[in-house]
């Protein structure tokens, strides 16, 4: 059986309050085993509050009609209720193992399912070398969901030369414009790698500035890839309880988006719209709308790629050049050592049998 690597969410309660922002909880394992039904204990980090329940939503705009002292305008217009969050889909058309007897196209259909199901109009980034996989892509077109450049061969920028590097991010481009009929707009570093040495980076950002690319930064890393590989053998009869997985990821996405929203309320000191990160894989293909109905449950409201990375909070400068996958909150405040993303997914990938 397997016992996932989440931290249990009453023994996180009791010691998130004594907890700084960015630090990292240790242990936390007591009264828990790894017998068949019992999760596995790890190290995760946590901010302060961040497994307690979800940071309040703004409050909602005032009644229509309401008497007020001064006449309403555009600029006092209280905003929507909830707080933005953009959902992207990287490694399309697919990545990972699928359930024996499915397909991918038929795994995709479910995934679109969800998103539509939720109103949300998703960003795709396309591995454009994979994209002969059952005519995936073409079916993200078919549902008006926008897709970007993830270069060719999902290339690291960590590895080889800039200009390497850049090749693959161009070869993308014209398969992936007669898919859609028009450029790509967005484009999303694989691994969230965006350069070793502050010159690499400034290297490869110029360039994909002047190819009109919005990079499509991360603020919330759901670290899927990481469930989805243990949900993959389970799946496949090769170990592993699938229920158990689930439900460590749902609660784990609880435990992401809090993180979120708190070092944002840290660093901006108000909510700002969120750009998650999941992949196209079996376990979102099963638990996507459970995940979407979890972040509603939060008071996400879901918006655009487009519409979030006109955050000023994506405008400002990038104050992090290392190897590490960092989302965007922790290269605008970078912290000492290890991030907090790359840390949980040490943690959970330590924790695998």
């Amino acid at each position: 059986m397997w016992g996932f690597a989440v931290p249990r969410i009453d023994c996180l309660r009791a010691v998130a309050a004594a907890l700084l922002v960015g630090s990292v909880l240790l242990g936390c394992s007591e009264g828990r085993s790894r017998s068949s039904t019992a999760r596995s204990s790890s190290s995760l980090p946590v901010t302060a509050g961040a497994a307690t329940s979800s940071a309040p939503a703004p409050s909602a705009p005032a009644a229509a009609g309401r008497a007020s002292a001064a006449p309403a305008t555009a600029a006092s217009a209280a905003p929507a209720p909830g707080w933005p969050l953009a959902i992207t889909i990287d490694d399309l058309p697919w990545v990972g193992k699928i359930r024996p007897g499915d397909s991918h196209a038929s795994a995709t259909e479910r995934l679109l399912a969800a998103l539509t199901r939720h109103g949300v109009v998703a960003t795709g980034f396309v591995v454009c070398s994979q994209l002969g996989t059952e005519g995936v892509a073409q079916q993200w077109v078919a549902a008006h969901m926008e897709l970007g450049n993830h270069t060719s061969h999902h290339r690291d920028l960590n590895d080889g030369t800039v200009d390497a590097w850049i090749r693959d991010v161009r070869d993308c481009e014209t398969p992936l414009t007669a898919l859609t009929g028009s450029r790509p707009r967005f484009f999303r570093y694989p691994y969230l790698h965006q350069g070793t040495t502050i010159d690499r980076r400034d290297a490869a950002a110029a360039e994909l500035a002047r190819m009109g690319y919005r990079v499509a930064q991360v603020t919330l890393h759901s670290h899927d890839w990481v469930f989805a590989a243990a949900y993959g053998k389970a799946i496949n009869g090769q170990g592993g309880d699938a229920a158990t997985i689930v439900r460590d990821y749902l609660s784990h996405v609880r435990l992401v988006a809090s993180h979120a929203r708190e070092r944002a309320q840290a660093l901006e000191h108000r909510e700002i719209a969120q750009v998650m990160l999941i992949h196209a894989n079996a376990l979102e293909a099963a638990e996507l709308d459970a995940v979407l109905t979890e972040l509603s449950a939060q008071g996400a409201r879901f918006v655009s790629l487009d519409e979030a990375l006109n955050d000023a909070v994506y405008a400002r400068p990038d104050g992090y050049a290392g190897p590490q996958s960092r989302n965007w909150l922790d290269h605008l405040a970078p912290v000492p050592s290890e991030g907090w993303d790359h840390t949980v997914e040490q943690s959970l990938l330590q924790a695998m049998p």
